[in-house]
């Protein structure tokens, strides 16, 4: 008699799709502010530029553009993807023959 294990999924409620468009319009637009004003920090340099403040603004503008970068590819990630069947909420269990 062959083993049967039980796999455990679990699923996650499903967002409509209005709610994820807003959300992903939301995390563009923020993904662009960040690296627009990543640049935006070297466009008027202050009268008594310093090398600490230099290296403090370049870390601030690689800082920046990298989460502006990420919340780009975070808003367009899921997109083309087709939905997947998953059931409402909770947990499935489905038997696994080994």
């Amino acid at each position: 008699m062959p083993e049967t294990l039980i796999t455990i999924h679990r699923t996650a409620p499903k967002r409509s799709s209005a709610a994820g468009m807003v959300a992903r319009l939301m995390l563009a637009i923020v993904g662009a502010a960040l690296m627009v004003s990543s640049l935006g920090l070297w466009a008027f340099p202050p009268s008594g530029a310093e090398a600490g403040m230099a290296l403090i603004r370049l870390a601030m503008t690689l800082f920046m553009a990298a989460a502006g970068l990420a919340c780009i590819l975070c808003a367009t990630a899921g997109r083309d993807k087709a939905e997947e069947p998953q059931a409402a909420q909770g947990v499935t269990m489905r038997p696994h023959r080994a």
